[in-house]
């Protein structure tokens, strides 16, 4: 039983010291588990030098966020921990944040929880987390934290998001056709197709680096890339009318890009075209495990562990492989 705090880092040396001493200080005492994307400014050795108590997991290449995420949560699932706390390398938490949503967890209608998020410097709500509060209609109550009611909503950031285990069972883990950004949104639509709620716990801190500083083009394609996605593993249509659906969207944002200008849109429809192809048998393997898992209503860890077998990477450390999902 027990939580454990999962944390996915690339050349996170700037930041990591206030993600894990956070953690450290968390009155959850969770275990904390580590996974690094290949870091080339020593990330892997700063932690596993400065807190030997951390599990540090360390990868060959940079698979992506997604399937990263599902080596640290393949391994704390293993160990039979209750509760994960996913949490971004340039995160932190309250000392009672975690211990909080394990509270609001009692409501087993919840699939997903997370804390409110708020600016590096713990002063106010973090820019881009306001915005989709303000989609959600909701205003919180000053001083932050105050709150001690679970709201539901239909999608938060996963900078820090707790989950059981077994919800992890029920519908699997990230889904790895995502490289970077949108696997958050993927999941929680995930979870609430299978009747789970997603929250919001206002009486629980965290804090998040601002972010957003990629260009134009890339974020749009990222943005269409999660959104047919979407489509492609809930809608209940045909292979070939799925994709000739998003084959007749992108060509008609090419066209229209092209009279009307738009560079930049034009670039996005190009790469999320690029990205779909290259991921096109990923996606339909995803599809067809939820559905598996949508119809058994258990057996994502077992998926998550075994579904992969073909695709492996080696760990330096301890020289032995692991399947990545």
């Amino acid at each position: 039983m027990g939580t454990a705090a999962i944390i996915v880092t690339y050349n996170a040396r700037q930041w990591i010291t206030r993600c894990i001493e956070s953690v450290l200080a968390s009155t959850a005492k969770p275990s904390i588990i580590v996974i690094d994307n290949s870091s080339s400014d020593g990330t892997a050795d700063f932690i596993a030098a400065t807190w030997p108590s951390v599990d540090v997991i360390r990868l060959e290449k940079n698979v992506g966020f997604g399937r990263t995420n599902n080596v640290g949560i393949a391994k704390a699932c293993q160990a039979g921990v209750q509760f994960l706390f996913l949490l971004n390398q340039d995160a932190w938490v309250w000392p009672t944040c975690i211990q909080t949503c394990i509270d609001a967890a009692d409501d087993e209608a919840f699939g997903v929880l997370s804390p409110v998020q708020c600016d590096y410097d713990g002063k106010a709500i973090h820019d881009g987390f306001r915005r989709y509060l303000r989609d959600e209609g909701i205003e919180l109550q000053e001083p932050l934290g105050s709150g001690g009611v679970t709201q539901n909503v239909s999608f938060l950031p996963a900078a820090l998001w707790l989950l059981r285990s077994s919800v992890i069972d029920r519908v699997g883990g990230s889904d790895p056709s995502f490289f970077l950004y949108g696997e958050d949104s993927e999941f929680a639509a995930r979870v609430r197709h299978t009747g789970l709620k997603v929250g919001l716990v206002s009486g629980a801190l965290g804090g998040h680096r601002e972010g957003g500083r990629t260009v134009d083009h890339v974020r749009i394609s990222r943005q269409r890339y999660g959104q047919y996605v979407r489509f492609l593993k809930f809608t209940p249509l045909s292979i070939l009318l799925r994709w000739g659906v998003i084959a007749w969207q992108q060509m008609r944002r090419i066209v229209r890009g092209v009279v009307a200008g738009k560079t930049a849109d034009i670039k996005a429809s190009i790469r999320t075209t690029g990205m779909l192809i290259w991921n096109l048998t990923s996606i339909e393997r995803s599809r067809r495990d939820f559905q598996i898992l949508a119809r058994t209503k258990q057996g994502g860890i077992a998926q998550l562990n075994a579904r992969s077998r073909n695709d492996l990477l080696l760990i330096r450390e301890q020289q032995t492989f692991i399947p990545i999902c």
